[in-house]
């Protein structure tokens, strides 16, 4: 086998030399990626720490090197300052990447232009992101891409494309079932608020607010709450408005709650209360918040008399205003738009001809084709060897860990006890046979039994006591209670301590998950620590915000990517059980 392939990729070598060689992703950056989405933090340090060897690299890996960067750092909300890099990875990926892959480099261009203030090349950006991703089944890109357009149309007045890209990327978001769906329905909402669509819009409020109380997440809950209060204030329905001010979790440094209790006291003739929440509004609000707030205060001190106070509020109104104004390019969104249709109908004439070239160059492709066959399939069965040794090399360690629990365990006594049984009948017939060396022999073999259950005992008395001390430690008190107080949350320092107190009393419970999965991510551990400590599911799933259905999955895959078969949750937790 090792033979042929290697004659294989001698002749694929040599048909192929002048042609561009793509080196494997080395396993850093695979690593990155596989924890950027709940570790974009880890996954930048992670890159960074390759920049200086990643130079050696072939030029594709270079590239995705650099777009993992810029992925990590968009989602760390880090702004990008230049487009210089990201345009290089686009050019790239035109000329050699996959559709998935120049869509993903079209977003983050678009990104760039974001954070940079250029609101006319993003919208062109994802607008590209979105033709060329218009038959992918990256969902989760797409629903990004619609929704960072709608944002930049929204902001610029154009509703009804916002309108439009939001319902797109409303459609992407269903595929995940997730905390995505809130927010697309809430941006649906915005846009029919700024349309004066007022029933629309409550319509749309409702439904990302009982979405979101389905997934149970608060935050997105409040957010919800708060835009929908401020269009029942606009209605003057205060009653209604002050009721779901009252289901927010926290009100701290919120702007547009204090904005609306500021408007709400107003119409109560309280204008005591309402001046403190208007001045906390205007404390804490954006340039948006603060001119309506300075519109309010200047009509509230003209009612009391005090003109030049009202005249000082009004002044400042109209500063803000004019700044809104000057950062509003509605003009050049719009050619923008009206640019990219035009745009549109040139590729697709430019289309045209690169499917007459692409016919040319199949002929030369097709003599190729076979060799790649041959190729591939060699490459097939050698991975394939290769999960088969990783599967048997895991089956050894788990065989392995499991004799290593059964020669401590009561069952290994148990088994002793009836070979002493047996070796004192044979000390019995030596007596009577008066035969000295086997009567030597079996009391050897009856002493050296006698002495390893001694030592299980020893090893079960210190185990017990070590779960003793364990259980009435004060991590593992914290933990349980925390799970019925949802007042007190769990800090990163008490995940470290229960790791810590677990690996002392379980004999190193970390190191021997990671020995069967090194790719257990920190969630999954967590996981693990809870089943470890009895904890029920539920509580599992409040203490690492998840789903309790979300728990269950990952106990079967967790199951799975130990031990290389399908098994059940309950599997999963007998097995962490016994380690």
């Amino acid at each position: 086998m090792k033979t042929t392939l290697g004659l294989t990729l001698l002749l694929f070598a040599t048909l192929f030399s002048c042609m561009r060689q793509e080196k494997p992703l080395p396993a850093e950056l695979s690593r990155a990626e596989s924890v950027m989405w709940e570790h974009p933090d880890s996954a930048l340090l992670c890159l960074s720490s390759l920049d200086s060897s990643i130079m050696n690299e072939p030029e594709n890996i270079r590239m995705y090197h650099a777009l993992l960067k810029i992925k990590a750092k968009d989602k760390l909300y880090i702004p990008h300052e230049s487009d210089s890099l990201i345009k290089s990875i686009v050019q790239y990926y035109e000329d050699y990447g996959t559709p998935d892959q120049l869509m993903e480099a079209y977003y983050y261009l678009g990104s760039t232009y974001r954070d940079m203030g250029d609101a006319p090349r993003a919208v062109r950006a994802f607008q590209d992101a979105a033709d060329i991703g218009k038959d992918s089944k990256r969902y989760d890109i797409l629903g990004r891409v619609y929704e960072q357009m709608g944002y930049r149309l929204a902001y610029q007045g154009l509703y009804d494309e916002a309108l439009e890209a939001y319902r797109k990327s409303y459609e992407y978001k269903m595929y995940d079932k997730g905390k995505g769906e809130v927010i697309a329905l809430r941006n649906i909402a915005r846009i029919y608020n700024a349309k004066q669509d007022t029933d629309s819009a409550i319509y749309y409020y409702q439904s990302a607010y009982e979405k979101a109380l389905l997934l149970n997440d608060q935050s997105r809950i409040d957010n919800v709450l708060r835009e929908l209060s401020s269009i029942y204030i606009d209605m003057g329905k205060y009653d209604l408005a002050k009721d779901l001010f009252s289901k927010v979790s926290s009100m701290k440094n919120q702007a547009n709650i204090y904005f609306g209790l500021g408007c709400i006291y107003e119409s109560y003739k309280q204008i005591d209360s309402a001046l403190y929440y208007f001045e906390k509004a205007n404390e804490y609000g954006n340039i948006y918040m603060k001119k309506n707030t300075y519109r309010i205060l200047s009509k509230i001190k003209n009612q009391e008399g005090d003109r030049k106070l009202a005249l000082n509020y009004a002044y400042k109104c109209i500063e803000l205003s004019d700044s809104i104004k000057n950062q509003t390019k509605t003009e050049a969104v719009a050619k923008v738009n009206s640019l990219y249709k035009y745009q549109h109908t040139e590729k697709e004439n430019v289309q045209l001809k690169i499917d007459n070239e692409k016919r040319k160059i199949r002929n030369y492709q097709f003599a190729l084709f076979v060799v790649l066959i041959i190729f591939f399939s060699l490459c097939y069965i050698y991975v394939l060897e290769k999960k088969k040794k990783a599967a048997i090399e895991k089956e050894k360690k788990i065989r392995l860990l499991k004799e290593n629990q059964y020669a401590e365990s009561l069952d290994c006594i148990e088994s002793n006890n009836k070979k002493i049984s047996y070796l004192e009948e044979l000390l019995q017939q030596s007596e009577c046979q008066r035969d000295n060396f086997k009567k030597q022999l079996v009391q050897s073999q009856k002493e050296l039994l006698e002495l390893s259950n001694r030592k299980i005992l020893t090893s079960q008395n210190e185990k017990s006591l070590l779960e003793i001390a364990f259980r009435k430690s004060e991590v593992y008190r914290l933990f349980h209670e925390t799970s019925n107080n949802t007042d007190t949350e769990i800090q990163n320092k008490d995940w470290k301590e229960l790791r810590k107190e677990i690996d002392t009393t379980y004999s190193n419970f970390t190191a021997q998950l990671y020995a069967l999965y090194p790719q257990i991510s920190e969630l999954e551990l967590h996981i693990c620590y809870l089943i470890k400590i009895s904890m029920p599911v539920k509580d599992i799933a409040r203490l690492v915000g998840r789903s309790t259905p979300a728990i269950t999955a990952s106990r079967i895959r967790l199951y799975k990517k130990i031990h290389g078969t399908e098994g059940t949750a309950e599997m999963m937790d007998k097995f962490i059980a016994d380690l």
